[in-house]
C-alpha cells in the first residue's frame, strides 16, 4: 500500500492508529524495558530496578522534556519481580520523582504483580511519592487499562487516543514477557 511518498507493508504495520509511531526502545536489559512514542515514556519492569535503571529512566524523562517541553508523560508497568529496593535506589527514585521538568502531564504506575509482592511495590512507590511530592499528577493502579484511562485526557491535546496508549503498553508487556 502506498502512503504519501513511502511504501507501507500491511503485514509489518504496527497495531497503532494512523498518527502514532511504533515504540522506540531506548533501553532494555534483563530487568527493564524503556521506550518512547513521541512525548510519552513507556517503562516496564521484570525485576526491581538498580540505581543505574532509575538514572536511565530519569534521563529518558529529561530527553522527552527537551523534545516536548511541558508535555511529557510516563506509564510505568511492573509485570513481575522481587521488591528489593536499597536506600540508594530510594534516593534516586525520589530525585527523579521530585524533578519538576519530567513527565509534567502525568505519571501512571500500573502494578500488575499480585499479592504481597504487589503490595510491597505499591508501598515503595507510595513512599517515594510521599517524600518527593511530585508536581505532576501521579497515580498508582492495579491494571494497565485504568492507568491508560486516567492519563489519556491529559494527552488528548497532544494527539493521543486511549487505544494508542494501550497498544504501546501492550508492546511493553509483550517485551517484558520475553526472556532476554
Amino acid at each position: 500500500m502506498r502512503l504519501g511518498a513511502c511504501v507501507v507493508d500491511r503485514a509489518a504495520r504496527p497495531r497503532y492508529g494512523a498518527r502514532v509511531t511504533p515504540l522506540e526502545i531506548a533501553f532494555e536489559d534483563e530487568r527493564a524495558v524503556m521506550g518512547t512514542v513521541r512525548n510519552v515514556a513507556f517503562v516496564g519492569w521484570r525485576e526491581a530496578p538498580l540505581v543505574a535503571h532509575v538514572r536511565e529512566w530519569h534521563r529518558l524523562g529529561r530527553n522527552i522534556a527537551k523534545a516536548h517541553p511541558g508535555a511529557g508523560a510516563c506509564i510505568d508497568i511492573v509485570l513481575r519481580g522481587t521488591p528489593k529496593f536499597g536506600e540508594d535506589v530510594r534516593k534516586e527514585a525520589i530525585r527523579m520523582a521530585s524533578d519538576r521538568h519530567v513527565f509534567e502531564l502525568g505519571f501512571a504506575h500500573a502494578i500488575l504483580v499480585p499479592g504481597f509482592t504487589g503490595t510491597a511495590v505499591r508501598a515503595f512507590i507510595g513512599t517515594v511519592l510521599l517524600v518527593a511530592r511530585p508536581a505532576a499528577p501521579t497515580k498508582v493502579f492495579g491494571d494497565v487499562t485504568s492507568a491508560v484511562h486516567w492519563l489519556a485526557p491529559s494527552l488528548a491535546p497532544h494527539g493521543w487516543k486511549e487505544a494508542d496508549l494501550r497498544a504501546a503498553c501492550d508492546d511493553v508487556v509483550a517485551r517484558l514477557a520475553r526472556v532476554v
